[in-house]
């Protein structure tokens, strides 16, 4: 029964160790997908930022494209139609007004896609580095509990069963030897008694010895 109690004991501590380590690793885990999330979400961010840079670029060339052509209208029409060559001119400005604002645009969405670019690489060296400690530590944790569990005697416990078994046999001893004594002195007084009986017995022997 002993060694039963020492198994489910030993089971149990053991458990204990597996659930302290898995909850450890639990955490990192949880830690290192929320770092993983937010990498994953910069990444979307970044990517929606290139996309509308890129549009930006597009627009951008093609309204110094539209600011050329009539700019190219406003002087055909120079000396034969002012009114339309003044109508080219007016289209002209507007697009490269346009294109003075997207400009504009573009240079914010650029700054704002180099700044997610670094705070993406700051995350994903956080990620690796997390990665990286957490498969140190669990080999560390693991380690260290074997290394302590090898430094234990594995027969302690076995040793202790027999050690207490060995007390209750001395115990049962002490008590044989008490109840041999108490039995020996009662020999003894008897033997006391039996003995007086004799020896009065003698002595009126000898007293009516005398009176004859």
């Amino acid at each position: 029964m002993r060694l039963k109690r020492l198994a489910a004991s030993v089971g149990a501590s053991f458990e204990q160790f597996v659930n302290k380590v898995e909850n450890h690793e639990a955490v990192a885990e949880s830690v290192i997908r929320d770092v993983r999330a937010g990498a994953a979400k910069l990444k979307v961010q970044m990517g929606g930022v290139n996309a509308q840079s890129e549009r930006l670029r597009e627009r951008r060339d093609s309204l110094a494209e539209d600011a050329g052509r009539w700019r190219a209208r406003a002087k055909r029409f120079a000396t034969e139609d002012e009114d339309r060559a003044l109508e080219c001119l007016r289209r002209m400005k507007r697009a490269e007004a346009e294109q003075a604002q997207v400009v504009d645009q573009l240079a914010q969405y650029e700054a704002l896609g180099e700044k997610l670019k670094d705070r993406l690489a700051a995350v994903e060296a956080r990620l690796s580095d997390l990665q990286l400690k957490r498969t140190a530590l669990s080999s560390r944790s693991a380690r260290a509990q074997v290394m302590g569990a090898s430094d234990q005697d594995p027969m302690s416990d076995v040793n202790a069963v027999f050690d207490r078994w060995e007390m209750a046999v001395i115990e049962d001893e002490y008590l044989d030897e008490v109840v041999g004594g108490e039995s020996d002195a009662l020999g003894r007084e008897l033997d006391a008694a039996e003995e007086r009986e004799q020896l009065k017995a003698a002595l009126e022997e000898l007293k009516t010895e005398d009176r004859s």
